[in-house]
Formats: structure tokens, C-alpha cells, sequence
């Protein structure tokens, strides 16, 4: 089980202590333990599973945790110390302090790995043991080629021509294809209740939307004239917003803007603002198709929101 899904199961955040983890977990099981669930024992023991491989992740988490967080600390009072005289390795010491990192680089691949925050809402409703598995598993490769794909900036098409990032973006698309196949799998089932078949529906809404708006491969010419390039600056702005929005929803602590940006729900609707900007005042420019792909990769994730799927700041 993934981390963020673990988190997500015990209703923490990626941030929690031993305390919390403890406490939540006494919780879950006074909720799902098949005492308190007489009427539904097959349901009851599949959530007491999943439960205890939950508590079971964060808690080997919280160890691994601690183990850096010590190795960090001596580390910083040798460098403290001064080990090195070397200019050049001083630059690289204070790079690495100031958490820099490139596509490639050590930080970049720690990153990868790193813990993800919660992506969906902490799961309040009796989901059948079979269905989570399976939602669970699809949306662990839905994230992971959403995290590729803002983590390496492959939103900036000028980026995807050639070398490692061009392998990257289609590792990205790839992963999203495989998730959206995996999510269609499970709509094609009969035995969905309504708060998974809503869920469900939802998520395959966003994951179309974004594949589709990953496919964008437009540049802007600056030799276009003044018409193009008012269309152009509209929907810079509209779709730089909108990825906020999506970072801030998905991955708040990893991709996430930092603090003094807008509220996410004034984002969306300054998003909105400019795409639709784009698509009325001028209709006739060459990214009016796309604004409408970004509006309607917006209106997905304003929907998951909505429904409540979505943590909201």
C-alpha cells in the first residue's frame, strides 16, 4: 500500500505523529472491527485488513522518518564544521541546503520517492474491501503520472522534444493511459454502490481530461500578430493558474505553491476568467481549442471538490 493511501484510510495527514497515527487507527477499528458491524462480517474483515496494512505503512514510515532526520542533523553539524575548503564543493553543499534540485539529481530521485500527501478524501464511506483495492491501485498510477509530469515541468512543451525529458512525458502519458484502462475496468462492474460509482465516475472524468490536456503540443511564435498574442497571454495565465490548482489539490506538500498565492477556489476562478476570456472574446485565435481543454480539465477538478472527493484548503 502506497503512503497516501495509508493516510488517507486513517483520515491523517502526511505530517502526523506516532500519536496521531495511534489514535486514528484506535478509531478506524472501533468503526470497522466486526463487533461493530454485525450485518456486513465479509466487508467488516476486508476494511480490518486493509487497516492494519495501513497502520502497518505509516508506521514504517514514521521509523524511516526518524533514522534520516538523525542522519540530517549530524550531517548539518559537519558541515557546521567546515569539512571541506573546496569553493566548489561549498556551492554543491549550500545548492543541496537550499533544496535544489534537477531532473536527474540525487534530490530529484529522493523526491520520487518521497511521501505523497493525501490525494483523496479520507474514505467515510462503507466501500466494498474489492472496489478500494482496485480504485486504489488505478489512482496510485493515476498519481504517478500526474507527479511525473509537474514534478519534471513537462507542461512546458518546449521541454518534451528530445533527450530524457522526452522519455519522461511519454513514461507520464503512458502511466495515465494504463489508470484511465484500469478505472474503466472497474466502471464496467455491476456491483458499485453510489458513493463508489460517483467517485468513480468522477475520477475517470479527471483522468481523461488531464490525458487530453497533456497532449497539447502548441508553441507560442512571437512573430504572430497582436490578436494571437492577447489570445496567447490569456491563456498563459488561465492554464498557469489552473496547474496551481491542480498541484495544490493533488500534491500540496510536494508541488504545491507556497504560501501568499491566492485561495485555491480563487485560483479556479481566475483560471476560468482568463480561459473564458480565450473562448469568448477571441474565438476566432488559434488557442481558443485549447483554452476549451483546459476549461474542461478545470471543471473536473472543481467537481471532485464539489462532491467532496477533493480536500479543499
Amino acid at each position: 500500500m502506497k503512503l497516501y493511501h495509508a493516510l488517507e484510510l486513517l483520515g491523517i495527514g502526511p505530517g502526523s505523529t506516532e500519536q496521531d497515527l495511534t489514535r486514528a487507527f484506535r478509531d478506524r477499528v472501533k468503526r470497522y472491527h466486526p463487533d461493530s458491524n454485525p450485518d456486513r462480517p465479509e466487508w467488516s474483515n476486508g476494511m480490518m485488513a486493509q487497516l492494519n496494512e495501513a497502520y502497518e505503512t505509516v508506521r514504517s514510515h514514521l521509523d524511516e522518518h526518524r533514522s534520516r532526520h538523525g542522519l540530517k542533523e549530524r550531517a548539518e553539524r559537519y558541515r557546521a564544521r567546515g569539512s571541506s575548503s573546496s569553493p566548489g564543493a561549498g556551492a554543491a553543499r549550500e545548492g543541496e541546503g537550499a533544496g535544489f534540485s534537477y531532473p536527474g539529481s540525487r534530490a530529484d530521485e529522493a523526491a520520487e520517492t518521497s511521501e505523497r500527501p493525501q490525494f483523496y478524501a479520507a474514505y467515510e464511506e462503507p466501500f466494498n474491501p474489492a472496489f478500494l483495492r482496485a480504485f486504489s491501485h488505478a489512482t496510485e498510477t493515476l498519481l504517478d503520472g500526474v507527479f511525473q509530469y509537474y514534478q519534471y515541468g513537462l507542461q512546458n512543451v518546449h521541454l518534451r522534444a528530445e533527450g530524457n525529458l522526452r522519455t519522461r512525458y511519454r513514461g507520464a502519458l503512458r502511466r495515465v493511459r494504463k489508470a484511465i484502462e484500469q478505472l474503466e475496468r472497474i466502471t464496467s462492474t455491476d456491483q458499485l454502490n453510489r458513493a463508489e460509482l460517483e467517485r468513480l465516475t468522477l475520477t475517470v472524468r479527471f483522468a481523461h481530461a488531464f490525458h487530453r490536456s497533456m497532449q497539447i503540443d502548441k508553441f507560442f511564435r512571437p512573430a504572430s500578430g497582436g490578436f494571437e498574442t492577447k489570445a496567447y497571454r490569456h491563456y498563459r495565465r488561465g492554464t498557469e493558474l489552473l496547474d496551481d490548482v491542480i498541484g495544490r489539490s493533488l500534491f500540496p506538500t510536494s508541488l504545491g505553491l507556497r504560501n501568499g498565492h491566492p485561495p485555491l477556489a480563487e485560483c479556479a476562478q481566475r483560471s476560468e476568467h482568463e480561459l473564458l476570456t480565450v473562448v469568448t472574446q477571441f474565438q476566432q485565435s488559434d488557442w481558443s481549442p485549447e483554452a476549451i481543454v483546459k476549461l474542461k480539465l478545470l471543471g473536473s477538478i472543481v467537481e471532485l471538490h464539489s462532491a467532496g472527493i477533493l480536500q479543499t484548503e
